[in-house]
């Protein structure tokens, strides 16, 4: 995969969302991972809740939640910090 960036013409898209259904995933020091779903909320507000229920120690992970064609729900990593 090319990770180079290119600049992109702004205009191309057609749609966009700001409002996201995300999951939050907290692990401590020790392992334990507690995860949430955060509705209808943006990244920025979805990262400052995590952070708020999390000790200093923990990885917070959070994706967005989507549903494919065939009705599987799924994950867009966002930020992956927290390990499986």
């Amino acid at each position: 995969m090319d990770h180079t960036p290119r600049e992109v013409d702004e205009r191309d898209t057609q749609w966009e969302m700001s409002a996201l259904d995300l999951r939050v995933f907290i692990q401590d020091a020790e392992g334990r991972r507690e995860t949430f779903d955060l509705d209808e909320t943006t990244l920025d507000a979805a990262k400052q809740w995590a952070a708020s229920h999390a000790d200093r120690t923990s990885a917070i992970s959070i994706a967005m939640r989507a549903v494919d064609d065939r009705g599987r729900l799924g994950l867009f990593w966002l930020i992956a910090d927290a390990e499986d």
